[in-house]
Order: C-alpha cells, then structure tokens, then sequence
C-alpha cells in the first residue's frame, strides 16, 4: 500500500552494460540496491544484451513482488560514446557498434522513461550523489580492463564536447606500448590491467591478468611490484596533467585493477610534476566507497528524481 500523496512509482531500473559483465538491478531513492542480478555480456550485438537485460529486470522486479508499474523509469550505463540526449549509443569501438538506440530498443520493452550513459561518467554520477566524499571539483578514473575519467566541476558532470575525461589517452611514456586507439605510450597502454598483465609477462612472470600480478606481489615478488609501481608511475604522471589544468580537490579511483597500485607512488610522481607553487595542496586521493555498485547507481541517478537541497 502506498502512503497517499506518494509516488507508487517508488524505484527504478538500472543496467550496467561492460565489456565482459551485464549487471541489472532495482535502486531505490536513497541508492539501495533492491535486488541484481549479473551474467557474462552476451555475445551476438546490441539487441541481444538489451533482450537479455529486459529479462534480468523482470526478474528482479519479481523477486521484488513487483510489477513494472513499479518502475520510475530505467538507467543504462554502455560502455561507448552517448548521444548528448542520453538515448542512443553513439560509437562503442570495443563492441563494434555504432548508432545504437538504446533507449527506444528498451523503452518498448518496459513502457516507462530510458536514460543512457558513458559507463565512467554515471560511476561520476554516482559519487556525486551517493559517494561520501562531499567534493565540488573532482576527477573520477575508472582503472580496469581500460582507463577511463570523468571530470565533475561544481558538483556537475564536465561533458565537454561529449568526449571530455579520456585520461586513458594521455600520453604517459613517450614511444611506449601502443594503445589500442592507435597512439604509444597512452596510460591506458600502460596501466589498465591487461597493459599490467601483459607487461609482467615481458618480465618473466606467469600472470595472466593484473589480479595475478597482485597476488604474487602481495606474495613479497620483487618483479611483480615493480610493474605495479610502472602503472602507478604512469597514473600519477596523467594525473599531473589534470591538476595542472583543473586544480581538483579530489581524484576517485574505482575499478578493480586500482586497488591494487601503490597509492604512495602514485603521490609522489604527482606532486613532483605538478606546478610547484607554494602552498598549494595536492587533491585527495581515494578509492571510492561505491565499490562495484558504482556504475549501477550511475545508472540510477540518470532517472532518480533531482536531489533536494
């Protein structure tokens, strides 16, 4: 029963679509996850992962003993450039796809609003207003399988011309690793995980991923946090970069790989580059308390009603 005067539609769909895993899940105003449900990325194109995604979310409205009457609207996070209308899937070069309509395909299917968003800059959005950090200017970088930001000026997501926050893409190491856009030596190149992995490997370690390299130099391997440290390095030379430019308060780190670098490297290499003015002060440097419901609460708070203040 609902109290008179409320709004029924008390919740909303969210669907974070990676590169290797489909989430889905039911948020509520105050950004509990109700229910999820996640399975590997269906292969096959674009209306396989949404019919897939429409069928985890009447799933979870069904745990839920809900129906979609329920449902404020639905929130999707792609892992791709977004149209500046948040409906259609510009350009995902990863997956191949280009001018996907992202929220008419599902809009069909579940009958109420459809939002989309880059993947990394709903996880911004997500910190904004669920995050415990109460930072007005902040970069969010996400450091997984690749290396993407997001850049929050005035408690409000910098778009730029739809492509701002590509710190994966700044050049870190002059004639490094070629990066998969084609340039040398990009952070992204250098310190997301398969970068880490496959430079370990040059090293002579048995590492298949980032993860292993992290377990073997939490092992007390000498090699292994080395190449750790080479990421660190590099982020923290990117990093330089962006205050610089920004003087941020902050920089959020989320994704799995970045648990695993040296915070004190990565101080260091950015407080030996950035403008030695005196006084000036370093941003903070956190991982996110959002942990891996970070892109799913973004995908939330693109169809959550405004926040009071």
């Amino acid at each position: 029963m609902t109290a008179e005067g409320s709004d029924p539609r008390s919740i909303v769909g969210a669907i974070d679509w990676g590169g290797t895993k489909l989430l889905v899940g039911l948020v509520d105003d105050e950004g509990r996850v109700l229910a999820s449900r996640a399975v590997p990325t269906p292969t096959g194109g674009a209306s396989n992962v949404l019919s897939r995604a429409v069928e985890l979310l009447r799933e979870s409205l069904a745990e839920q003993d809900r129906s979609g009457d329920a449902l404020r609207g639905v929130g999707v996070t792609v892992p791709g450039v977004v149209d500046a209308a948040g409906h259609v899937l510009k350009y995902a070069p990863a997956h191949g796809l280009r001018d996907v309509p992202v929220a008419r395909e599902l809009g069909m299917h579940v009958g109420v609003p459809v939002r989309i968003a880059n993947d990394v800059d709903a996880c911004a959005l997500a910190e904004v207003r669920f995050g415990r950090a109460n930072f007005e200017n902040f970069a969010w970088v996400t450091i997984s399988t690749g290396v993407g930001g997001a850049f929050v000026l005035d408690r409000r997501l910098f778009r730029g011309g739809g492509l701002a926050g590509e710190i994966g893409h700044v050049v870190v190491e002059e004639g490094g690793p070629r990066c998969g856009c084609g340039h040398l030596g990009c952070l992204e190149a250098v310190a997301a995980g398969p970068a880490i992995a496959l430079h370990a490997r040059s090293l002579g370690l048995p590492a298949r991923s980032a993860q292993d390299v992290a377990a073997l130099a939490a092992s007390g391997n000498l090699i292994a946090r080395s190449a750790l440290e080479r990421a660190a390095a590099a982020l923290g030379r990117a990093l330089a970069f962006v205050q610089n430019l920004l003087d941020l308060d902050a920089v959020v780190l989320g994704g799995g790989v970045a648990r695993s670098l040296n915070f004190d490297v990565i101080r260091a290499t950015l407080a030996d580059r950035v403008l030695p003015v005196p006084g000036r002060h370093l941003p903070v440097l956190r991982l996110t308390a959002l942990e891996a419901h970070a892109a799913l609460l973004g995908a939330a708070s693109l169809v959550l009603p405004p926040e009071n203040h």
